[in-house]
């Protein structure tokens, strides 16, 4: 199960759970939107009403990984491909999309995006063709490429948000040529910041509150064991301990509290969806292990509502199907009898 985060800065509340822009306004947009994939297909829901999304020509499968509402208009980001291409970023703007890939590049991803005025910024990675050990980090605005790193090494946007004229954005840089050398680290208007102890690890989230920074994701032990963690202007604060692996996927702020939402993975049984509120206190179980596989993906603050998005199975079903917790009570969105993936929640009201 893919992370894909989108953040956002509405009033005190923040959270980070294209191109030619000539489509018609949407009218009316209200309602709870979840975005990601049935069946390979990308699709979003609003107020449980499924839409699929277009494919580009020759494309026949796609992922919807982040969601925005901006200007009466749906902006969505992912990927798309078909059987001779494995991936290509793209993101849509209602009813259109608009590919990001560059020409001659072997295969690129959007994981999120965010809306200032009319600039719509993407965040992901691009690999160029014939590389076989690096991939470039990166943003688009408006279409229009920016790399963040060399490509000499695999790197990556997962979390993207704007303060002001500032754009920062958060993911990761290896820096070795295995998964063990992912270092997590957020870029501010292009210059990079790395955090956490040196570990193995990567960021899935960020929020800008005032001169606040927060970053959310995981960082491997001496143990090695994933711990969840965030960051509050680099210094860290540990959200899992003992045995088992726990990752922070989204990140909410609201005043002076944090929320970072994602799953505990232990071995052979199911994974548990959670949260955790301010600290390791905080933690707050949505799904538990032995019951349903279970895992957070996604989240949003609307007013004193805290809503959560992700998927969950059962012992029986292998087929995950969407789930919405608004304040901790749980609605299914889909039921269960195609495969579902889900990358971001937006609220409207």
């Amino acid at each position: 199960m893919k992370k894909i985060f989108i953040i956002l800065v509405l009033s005190i509340t923040l959270f980070s759970c294209k191109k030619n822009v000539n489509n018609p306004t949407t009218p009316s947009l209200s309602g709870i939107y979840i975005a990601g994939n049935e069946n390979n297909i990308p699709k979003y829901w609003n107020n449980s009403v499924g839409k699929q999304l277009p494919l580009s020509p020759n494309m026949t499968f796609g992922l919807a990984k982040a969601i925005a509402i901006g200007n009466g208009n749906v902006y969505l980001a992912g990927e798309e491909g078909n059987n001779t291409i494995s991936q290509k970023a793209v993101y849509w703007r209602n009813d259109t999309a608009y590919s990001l890939h560059s020409s001659g590049s072997l295969a690129s991803s959007a994981y999120c995006i965010a809306i200032a005025g009319n600039d719509v910024y993407v965040g992901g990675d691009e690999t160029a063709a014939g590389n076989t050990t690096g991939s470039t980090a990166k943003i688009w605005k408006n279409g229009i490429g920016i790399s963040l790193t060399d490509g000499l090494k695999v790197a990556s946007v997962q979390a993207i948000t704007l303060a002001g004229a500032d754009v920062y954005a958060a993911g990761y840089e290896n820096v070795g040529s295995t998964i063990s050398g992912r270092r997590p680290k957020y870029w501010k208007n292009g210059v990079a910041v790395s955090i956490g102890n040196n570990n193995e690890g990567w960021l899935n989230g960020i929020v800008v509150s005032g001169s606040d920074v927060y970053v959310t994701g995981y960082e491997v032990n001496a143990s090695g064991v994933a711990v969840a963690k965030f960051w509050k202007n680099g210094v860290e604060n540990i959200l899992s301990s003992g045995p088992l692996n726990n990752y922070g996927l989204c990140l909410l702020v609201s005043g002076s509290d944090v929320y970072v939402g994602g799953y505990e993975r232990p071995q052979n049984i199911f994974y548990k969806a959670k949260y955790w509120k301010n600290n390791a206190a905080g933690e707050n179980i949505l799904q538990a292990t032995g019951s349903q596989d279970a895992i957070v993906s996604a989240g949003f603050i609307n007013g004193t509502d805290v809503y959560f998005a992700g998927v969950v199975n059962t012992p029986t079903n292998v087929l995950y199907k969407a789930r919405i917790w608004k304040n901790g009570v749980a609605t299914d969105i889909t039921d269960g009898t195609k495969l579902v993936e889900i990358g971001a929640i937006f609220v409207v009201q």
